[in-house]
């Protein structure tokens, strides 16, 4: 990643009116391009657009609820080789490269398994996995950058010290 992109991530996350404005103009260009039921927004950038997480974000997760056929040719015309992440499941995703050099994994499903909120950002809506599939999907895979994530969330809502006081104050029941 170049520094032009890291500096404009951070800018990203400092203004809170437009979190990830670079993802979602790729994911805007994608939902033009791909032929889909629903294009839904996941991962890293769905927590950040929820406030879960405060980092830019080094890629761009997207559901693909039921593409057409020629949807599913043209992401299989477009992706790398690069199916050989052990963290992830491979029977669903394509990865690939968008032109500026952002990673893309699409998560490709037959059918709506859950529904997205709706997000508004500079006037354009966009689905939005919600937040507890994200996070148990992160717990299943098995990347130390997953579980350093989800206990930095979860460490937004319970401190480590809450967790204590909270076990020493029962434990006294006991």
């Amino acid at each position: 990643m170049n520094d032009e992109k890291v500096k404009e991530m951070v800018t990203n996350m400092e203004n809170p009116s437009v979190p990830c404005k670079n993802e979602l103009s790729i994911y805007r260009h994608y939902a033009k391009l791909l032929n889909c039921q629903s294009l839904i927004l996941t991962g890293s950038v769905a927590l950040a657009l929820y406030g879960l997480i405060k980092r830019g974000t080094s890629d761009i997760d997207l559901i693909c609820v039921k593409p057409t056929d020629e949807t599913l040719e043209l992401l299989d015309r477009l992706k790398e080789n690069m199916n050989n992440d052990s963290e992830y499941p491979t029977d669903n995703r394509i990865s690939f490269r968008h032109s500026d050099g952002t990673k893309i994994d699409i998560f490709i499903y037959p059918k709506l398994i859950e529904t997205p909120i709706y997000m508004v950002f500079d006037e354009v809506t966009y689905p939005v996995a919600m937040p507890v599939p994200i996070v148990r999907a992160k717990k299943s895979y098995d990347a130390i950058k997953h579980i350093i994530q989800s206990k930095a969330i979860a460490e937004r809502f319970y401190k480590p010290i809450d967790l204590e006081r909270y076990i020493e104050h029962y434990t006294k029941k006991y």
